[in-house]
């Protein structure tokens, strides 16, 4: 959804990427290298818990995709870093977030409606 943003907005706010398995990040990899986004999106790699509370500290947002999630501790801690999670809106998240009162929600599953939430947030 970064690529469909403006590219004013992608010029604004980068997008890193931290942690993820190789052979999910492979093709998330090859997408950005063929939508001419690799000065936009930078891939962080394994983050060591320790440089997380700094990282949530500087970032926007902190966009959290997950489908299944049974507690979702990123989310959570990137609130208390007062980074705002943007979440699907599945129970464990509008649990956690007051059904979006503090934090950002999108309909699970939706691309267009994570879209819509990313350029209303990142203005």
């Amino acid at each position: 959804m970064y690529c469909k943003l403006s590219p004013e907005l992608r010029i604004k706010h980068s997008l890193a990427i931290a942690g993820g398995k190789e052979k999910y990040l492979t093709h998330i990899k090859k997408y950005v290298k063929d939508s001419n986004l690799e000065k936009d999106v930078h891939f962080l790699g394994y983050v060591p818990s320790q440089f997380m509370a700094p990282l949530y500290r500087e970032a926007l947002s902190l966009i959290f995709p997950s489908l299944h999630e049974g507690f979702g501790f990123p989310a959570l801690e990137a609130m208390a870093c007062g980074c705002i999670p943007i979440v699907p809106s599945i129970g464990a998240f509008q649990f956690m977030t007051g059904k979006g009162a503090c934090g950002l929600m999108y309909e699970a599953g939706n691309r267009k409606s994570l879209q819509v939430v990313l350029a209303k947030s990142w203005v």
